[in-house]
This record gives C-alpha cells, structure tokens and sequence, in this order.
C-alpha cells in the first residue's frame, strides 16, 4: 500500500492536487496519523481522505469510503494497486454493511473457478420469520409442561410425561431461538445465477466466532443445484442492526448434464 505524505489543513484547502508526493511516496513511521491519504495509481496527483486509518474506517463518511473503493479498483485493473488485499476485502465489507449501490452486481461469471455466481445478502423479513417461528414453538411447549406441571406434583404419570417431554421440546426450541438472535442462523437471498429467479436459504454458522458457512439447496423455479457461500460482517452477531451484516455469493453447482454434447 502506498501512502503519499498528509497535508495539513491549509495545505490541503490550497489545493491537494500540488500538494502529493505521488504513488512513491512512502508512510510516516510515528504511527498512523488522524488522516489516512492514499494516491491514485492511475492519477499520481490525485489524493483522497478519510478521517482515520484503514483499519478503522467505520467512521468515516460512505460517500470517502466509496471514492475510495473506486480508486483502489482502478488502480489494480491497471496493474498497479495501491492497496492490499486485505485492505480492499475490509473496505467491500463495509461498503457491503452499508447497503452501497457499488458492490451490488448481478450474476456473473467466474474466471477462476470456470461457473456462475451472484451476489446474497441479509433477508431480514425472512429471519423475523424464523425468529417468530422458534418463539412461537418455544411459548407453546412451555404452555404444554407448565400446564401438566399440577399433575406432576400429584404424582399423575401422564401429567408427568407431559411435562418431561414438555421441557425436552421448550429447550431444543429455545437453543434454535438464541441461535437466530445471536446471528449464528440467518436467512440470505439473491437471484438464482441459472435462470434469474429470487432464491433464498437459511445459512447456519456453528458458532458467534465463526465468519464463514456454506450451504447447497436447489433452485425452486429451475431446480438447479445452488451453494451458498456467506460470510458474517466481523464484529456484528445480532440481526437487529441496519446494515448488511451478513452477505456472500451465490454458485451455481456443476451437473452432468452441463458436459452432455
């Protein structure tokens, strides 16, 4: 990553295009400074600025952070890149987080691994479902033992039962209500990369450290076999935030009748 040297205020006022020391320029060693300025590979007297380091760019405004973004993809179609890999997946992931229109593309093909894929992102309305259902059922089968619970006390075998059987449901509902609350089930959707069609799933994460999961069901409309690959927004495990916080891509899965002549 190449950074060129942070003007001042009154530098920076005076016009930043004389002002950079162009794409050979290299970092201060005291440390990060307050503003990060990276050079335009393409264009080595235009600088951008955001107000933080790279690591840190949450607080900086979605419009720097998309100027951003667009730079450093300029710059490495041209050959050059002004920023790691690292650095431009954690700038995508926040743009991502913040619904922006420049990293939402439609179904693609992939040089790398020779098949189709499109974009997924978060289906709130479909995890409130999911959420609901698990309380629903939850409620229910602690109705179920609380009701059988006088029964119990009076040594009534079948009251008994039921409360055992009761409090066996009401926890295995309650562990798959916690894991939607806590972001480790969540639903995705996206356009089918076949025939175009809204598909979705339910990822499931085995646990709130993991930022990776995939899972394989088959498309409702052209029934081609489809893997999800989603990826969990680092440092957000709760569906209750405004962002994009849980998103990935979408492969269309190989079958035999693709070599068929």
């Amino acid at each position: 990553m190449r950074r060129c040297r942070v003007p001042t205020l009154g530098e920076w006022s005076g016009g930043p295009a004389t002002r950079t020391e162009g794409r050979h320029a290299r970092s201060r060693s005291a440390g990060p400074s307050p503003r990060v300025v990276v050079a335009n590979a393409l264009e080595g007297q235009r600088c951008h600025f955001v107000p933080g380091p790279l690591d840190s760019l949450h607080g900086a405004r979605t419009e720097d952070v998309e100027i951003l973004y667009t730079q450093a993809k300029e710059a490495y179609f041209s050959g050059i890149p002004i920023l790691s890999d690292d650095d431009f997946d954690n700038i995508e992931s926040l743009l991502r987080y913040e619904k922006s229109s420049l990293v939402s593309k439609g179904p693609r093909c992939s040089l790398r691994g020779l098949n189709i894929y499109s974009d997924a992102s978060l289906d709130k309305g479909q995890t409130f479902l999911l959420a609901s259902f698990w309380s629903f059922l939850s409620v229910l089968s602690y109705g179920c033992a609380a009701r059988s619970l006088p029964g119990m006390l009076h040594a009534e075998a079948f009251d008994t039962l039921n409360v055992v059987v009761g409090l066996g449901f009401f926890s295995a509902f309650f562990r798959c209500l916690l894991n939607v609350l806590k972001g480790n089930e969540v639903a995705v959707k996206g356009n089918c990369p076949n025939c175009g069609e809204e598909v979705y799933a339910f990822a499931d994460f085995k646990d709130v450290e993991e930022e990776e999961c995939e899972t394989e069901c088959l498309c409702h409309m052209c029934r081609r076999p489809l893997v999800y690959r989603i990826t969990k927004h680092k440092g957000i495990i709760r569906p209750i935030a405004n962002g994009e916080w849980a998103y990935g891509k979408i492969y269309s899965k190989s079958i035999a009748e693709d070599y068929s002549p």
